[in-house]
This record gives C-alpha cells, structure tokens and sequence, in this order.
C-alpha cells in the first residue's frame, strides 16, 4: 500500500513541476529532483509526515493490541490533552500545526480505538459537540490577532480535533441504503489522495491562491465561494487522476509496486 501512495507521490510531484521548468520559473536538478522522490522530504508535509507513521506502524498496532480498553482511552485522552491543549498554550505548537508524524501518530490512535473499541455516545451529544467545536473556531476568529487564537485555528487545537472525531463518528452512523452508493464511494475515495496530490503541488498550490483571492474579492466573499470552489476542485482534480489511474494500468504500475515491495526485505535478508 505504501509503495503505491510513493509512486503516485512521485509521478505527480515530478509531472506537476514540468510546466514551472518549461517556463524557465523553476529548474530541477538532481539533487532537487532526489528529494522530491525521497519520501521523508516530500514536497507534500501530509505524505512525509505519513512515512513517518508508517515506519513505527507494526509495533505501534501492535502495542495497541495489548492495550484494555481503559488503557487505550486513557493513552489518548493524555495525548489530546498534551498535544491540543498544553502543546498549543501560549502560541507554541508541539506538534508544528499537525504537519508532523507525531500529530498523525496520535490520529491514528484515536482511529484504532474507534475501530476497536467505538464510541458509545449518542448522536445527539455528537452533534452538539461538532456545533459547539465549530462555534468556539468561529468566535474565535474575532480575536485572530491574539497569540492565543492558535490554540483554535491549528490543525491540532482542541476545538478542531473535537469537531473533527464527532464528525467523523457521527458519518460512520450513516447508513448506506444501496450497494450503489457504496460501490460508488469505494470508486471515489481512493481519488481524495490525488485530490490533495494535485491541487496542494506547491506550484498549483502558489497559482490556485493567487488566481483564486482575487476571484474571492470580486464576489465579495460570498458564502457560496468556498464550497463551489471546493466542489469544483474536487471534480476537476479526480478528472484528472482518471489519466493518472489509466496510465499506470497501460505500465502495471501495480506489478512494480509489488515487485518493489518483495525486492526491500529479500535485500534485507541477503544483507544478514
């Protein structure tokens, strides 16, 4: 699975720059274009930071496997607190904003224990949680020229990780009346990654937010912008990787993945 995100990580990283390099903007030299490859200095933070993750994952499940229940709550409640709360205080962030292995760390273990243990709350209260989150961010932006605001506005704030986990339980309440619409979501999903591949490419990422703040001013920040802006990238960009998915059907993309993956412990083991 690893070895497939790389690829796809790589082939956009490299593609999405050859317009830059053709235009003169940008020149990529070997060294540049090596750390582009490189998993751990990704020009994309979230893959970086998910290499990271992946490293430690077999010990990590399996020491969340010998945890009880009590423990694994207990385990993430501390971690919350420390890394939303006290690591936020006064304007400093433990973990850098949530782009880091440690913040996706700790995601991955409040995912582990819902999927082992779930949550057992009501919708309701889950509603109220996600409301009250949001609003406490969005008062919050009245005050965004206090040191204090970053305690709401990063990734790693209690009231964006509150609202996030009751967002997410409360989907997964969700039931999915048609096999079509499942099929359909299991057809989309695998798209959100290239999705974030395409549209956060520091190239397009500095064209999109040039080209786009000043569309936002001419309709005068109208609350349509966001989501119409939102939905449309979201279409265009899994347009797109549909080129992507096809190409690597026509070279056996997978094939490589897997031969790659079978190559890195047979070496390990001719090493020893």
């Amino acid at each position: 699975r690893f070895i497939n995100l790389w690829i796809t990580v790589c082939f956009y990283s490299i593609v999405l720059y050859i317009p830059a390099t053709l235009t003169g903007e940008l020149m990529l030299g070997i060294r540049s274009t090596l750390s582009l490859l490189n998993p751990f200095t990704s020009c994309y933070w979230y893959f970086a930071a998910y290499s990271g993750l992946f490293i430690i994952l077999p010990y990590l499940n399996k020491g969340l496997l010998k945890l009880s229940e009590k423990e694994h709550r207990n385990l993430l409640l501390l971690l919350i607190f420390g890394f939303s709360i006290l690591g936020c205080w006064n304007g400093r962030e433990l973990a850098q904003n949530g782009h880091t292995a440690a913040w996706l760390i700790i995601m991955y273990i409040t995912g582990a224990y819902i999927r082992l243990h779930g949550i057992h709350i009501k919708k309701g209260y889950l509603l109220a949680v996600f409301i009250i989150s949001i609003g406490i961010n969005f008062v919050a932006l009245l005050f965004q020229g206090n040191v204090e605001y970053i305690l709401f506005r990063s990734y790693t704030s209690f009231s964006t990780t509150f609202a996030s986990i009751s967002f997410f339980v409360l989907i997964l309440t969700i039931p999915l009346r048609t096999s079509r619409i499942s099929n359909f979501l299991k057809w989309l999903s695998p798209m959100a990654f290239s999705v974030y591949l395409i549209h956060c490419h520091p190239y397009n990422w500095q064209l999109l937010t040039e080209y786009l703040s000043k569309f936002a001013t001419l309709t005068d920040y109208a609350c349509w912008f966001i989501p119409a802006v939102s939905i449309v990238l979201y279409m265009i960009c899994s347009i797109l990787d549909l080129v992507r998915i096809h190409l690597f059907r026509l070279i056996k993309a997978d094939t490589i993945a897997s031969r790659l993956t079978q190559f890195v412990p047979n070496f390990i083991q001719k090493i020893k």
